[in-house]
């Protein structure tokens, strides 16, 4: 039976991806000083002295569910490390940039305002509605590169 298939390899690879996860965040507060979640906070980073004692120990948790992973999940271990090819990266990114898109649609200054009311500056909408338009205007062009690029690579892919 292959270790990736059964329910403790399962369960402990998938404990360890979500210690893996945390861990990133936990430096990220640390050393960068980037709260976790969509647009962390900006943090005091912890002094270098401090993070000299704690960054080794996260380290070290690291290492040790990294180990359990492999233990008892080797084979979906390597397959997690076998890098992908750049086409599922396109994918990726054309997906990431719908989502953007949703996102800046959230800024629509009109449906802000028939929900919270007008803005208190007289000024304000046209001006959100100029950001968001700019916001859009760098979206399509991006989406445009990466459409451009990957039709001129496509047959190489």
């Amino acid at each position: 039976m292959s270790l990736r298939s059964t329910g403790h390899g399962l369960h402990l690879l998938a404990a360890y991806r979500a210690l893996a996860r945390q861990l990133e965040e936990a430096e990220g507060v640390g050393v960068r000083g980037r709260a976790p979640g969509s647009g962390g906070k900006q943090l005091t980073p912890l002094p270098d002295a401090l993070w000299a004692e704690i960054g080794p120990r996260l380290t070290r948790i690291q290492e040790l569910g990294q180990a359990i992973a492999r233990r008892h999940a080797e084979e979906s271990m390597r397959q997690e490390e076998v890098r992908q090819p750049l086409s599922a990266t396109l994918r990726w990114m054309s997906l990431l940039l719908r989502h953007l898109e949703e996102t800046i649609e959230d800024l629509d200054p009109e449906v802000i305002s028939r929900k919270f009311g007008p803005f208190q500056e007289e000024d304000e909408l046209e001006r959100l509605k100029a950001e968001r338009d700019a916001m859009r205007l760098e979206l399509a062009n991006a989406q445009s590169a990466l459409d451009t690029w990957r039709e001129a690579h496509t047959k190489r892919l």
